[in-house]
C-alpha cells in the first residue's frame, strides 16, 4: 500500500513559491477532528482550509492535492493539476458561498450549559454537537433558520447537514481588556464550529 501525501502548492501570481509535501499519516498540524479522515475528504473540508488559508501572504494563493508517491513526478506536473485552489483569508468574501459548504452525517449530541456562569463552555457558546461515526465530534450552531429549540427537538437522532465552517474567536484589542480563556500562547480559546445551514433528519 502506497503512502499518500499531502501536496501544498504556493504560488504568487503564476510563479511557484513553495511546495510543501508531507506524508499524511504524519500530518499533525490540522484541526485535530480533522487529520483521522481520508486526505481527500480533508482538503475539501472548509475548516481544513480555513487552517491553510492564514499561511498565505497577500497577493498569494495556493493549491492542495492527494498524492501517492508514484504519483509525484515533477513539480511541473503538479503545478499544472487539478487541484482545491485557496485564496488567502483576507480576500475571502464576507458572506460564505455555497461552494463554501460541506455535508456532515452523525448524531446531534445536546450539552447544555449555565448562561450567565463565567466557565469555558460559557465562552466556547457550544451546546449543541454533531457525533460522527468516527467518534469525533464537532461543534453546530444554529444558523438563522433554525432556533435552539428546534434542534433541542432533534437531540440523539440522526442528522444530515448542510453547513459552513465558523471562527468566532475574539479578536484581542490592546485597548479593550477583556478575560477569555487562553491556549498556550496567550492567545483567546479558539472558538470554531459549523454553522447550519440545512439540516434533514436520518432515518
Amino acid at each position: 500500500m502506497e503512502i499518500i501525501y499531502l501536496v501544498f502548492l504556493v504560488f504568487s501570481g503564476n510563479n511557484l513559491d513553495q511546495v510543501h509535501l508531507e506524508a499524511w499519516h504524519n500530518y499533525s498540524r490540522g484541526p485535530k477532528f480533522l487529520i483521522n479522515r481520508p486526505c481527500e475528504d480533508t482538503i475539501k473540508d472548509p475548516a481544513f482550509q480555513a487552517h491553510l488559508k492564514k499561511t498565505l501572504k497577500p497577493g498569494q494563493k495556493g493549491k492542495l492535492l492527494c498524492r501517492t508517491y508514484s504519483e509525484v513526478d515533477s513539480i511541473t506536473s503538479l503545478s499544472n493539476a487539478p487541484g482545491v485552489d485557496l485564496l488567502p483569508a483576507s480576500r475571502q468574501k464576507p458572506e460564505a458561498s455555497d461552494s463554501d459548504a460541506s455535508i456532515l452525517e452523525g448524531k446531534l449530541v445536546h450539552r447544555p450549559y449555565e448562561e450567565g456562569r463565567k466557565s469555558v463552555e460559557a465562552y466556547l457558546g457550544q451546546e449543541f454537537f454533531l457525533q460522527q461515526e468516527d467518534g469525533e465530534e464537532v461543534a453546530i450552531y444554529p444558523g438563522k433558520e433554525f432556533s435552539r429549540n428546534a434542534l433541542i427537538k432533534l437531540k440523539n437522532q440522526k442528522i444530515r447537514i448542510r453547513t459552513r465552517f465558523v471562527d468566532r474567536t475574539p479578536k484581542v484589542d490592546p485597548a479593550q481588556p477583556m478575560s477569555y480563556p487562553m491556549e498556550s500562547d496567550g492567545s483567546p480559546m479558539r472558538r470554531t464550529g459549523y454553522e447550519l445551514i440545512e439540516l434533514n433528519p436520518q432515518e
